[in-house]
């Protein structure tokens, strides 16, 4: 069995190192979905867990809230319906 994809559209880490976020993106996308939370306070969530793993992490995570934050919308309203 392939493992999830939880980073759509971006990879879940970089392949055979240890420099993996899937588990933030996964976390983003539970509370993308849950509906309790806006669509900013999602991909602000996204952007700290992703912070949190490093120094090294830093530019992955600003590149990730760029990219959730300007091309995320379709599927945020996707979920609204």
């Amino acid at each position: 069995m392939a493992a999830k994809d939880y980073c759509t559209l971006f990879p879940d880490g970089i392949p055979g190192t240890k420099y993996q976020w899937g588990d933030c993106c996964k976390e983003h996308d539970e509370y993308f979905g849950s509906g309790k939370v806006t669509y900013f306070q999602a991909n602000l969530y996204l952007w700290h867990c992703v912070r949190r793993k490093g120094k090294t992490y830093e530019a992955v995570a600003n590149i990730m809230w760029i990219g959730t934050t300007l091309l995320g919308w379709p599927f945020w309203l996707q979920h609204k319906d």
